[in-house]
């Protein structure tokens, strides 16, 4: 996992500006089916697995409450946010639910 992507400072809560329709929906159903691990902090990473067709592991950089940075195992290699970063950012520490 070196494709780390940094990126201006997001919200948690504002990840549905930053995906498309489908993987809000599919990463929504990952969270609903537990498929979201349990979150650890290493130094300034937070890390989870999230289970898909394999088990990929997701990173998510975090300053002042803001992501600012992600990686995952899986191998999509767009620049956009895959499902498995977004079903974590779902579930990151703090985010509000309504």
């Amino acid at each position: 996992m070196d494709n780390q992507k940094n990126r201006p400072g997001f919200l948690p809560a504002d990840i549905v500006r930053f995906v498309s329709p489908q993987v809000l929906q599919r990463a929504s159903q990952y969270v609903q089916e537990k498929r979201v691990g349990k979150w650890i902090l290493e130094g300034s990473a937070w890390k989870c697995r999230v289970e898909g067709r394999d088990i990929y592991e997701v990173i998510l950089f975090s300053r002042d409450g803001k992501i600012n940075g992600w990686d995952c195992s899986c191998p999509f290699e767009q620049e956009a946010i895959c499902k498995h970063v977004a079903a974590a950012v779902l579930c990151f520490p703090g985010v509000t639910k309504e």
